[in-house]
Parts: structure tokens; sequence; C-alpha cells
């Protein structure tokens, strides 16, 4: 599991896009799995393409919302990777 490879980084934003956009579709029992793979990656958050790491940050937010809002989890573990990007996202936007 290298993040670094290119095709990793290049299938990773668009995979986590469509998660989001049918996360409220999202089997129940999927849910736990999907919520601990998002953690794993937001804990290496910054070896992660920018889209990547928003994107994780996007899904895991839109799972909370859909089916996840049964499970009462504390959203402190995903809003810290998000507020963590913040500087990255504004050398970006400087940069262009």
């Amino acid at each position: 599991d290298n993040l670094n490879d290119k095709h990793i980084a290049e299938i990773l934003p668009p995979t986590l896009e469509g998660l989001a956009k049918f996360s409220h579709l999202i089997n129940m029992d999927a849910v736990m799995d999907l919520l601990a793979v998002l953690k794993d990656l937001l804990k290496r958050v910054h070896s992660l393409p920018l889209d990547a790491a928003l994107n994780s940050v996007l899904t895991a937010f839109q799972t909370l919302q859909g089916p996840g809002r049964e499970l009462q989890i504390d959203q402190k573990e995903y809003v810290a990777p998000l507020y963590s990007q913040l500087p990255r996202l504004c050398t970006v936007t400087d940069s262009l």
C-alpha cells in the first residue's frame, strides 16, 4: 500500500468523489468498513494529493450524514485532518 504510487494518486480522487456522491446508498453493514478505510487514509493525509485528502474528508462527512448518522461517531476525527489541509489549500490557491 504505497500512496506515492502514481496509479493510486490518479484513481483515488475520483473514487472518493464517487463514494461521496453516492454515500447515501451505502449499505449500513459497509459503512463501518468505509469509515475505517477513510480514517486510515486521513492518518496519512499529508502524503495524499490535496484533492484526495479533501475528498477523503468529504466522503467521511457525507457518509456520516447519510447511513452513518445512526452510529453517533465523533466527527472530530475527520475535522482535524480538514483543518490540517488549510495551509496546503492556501498555498495552491496562491500559486494559481
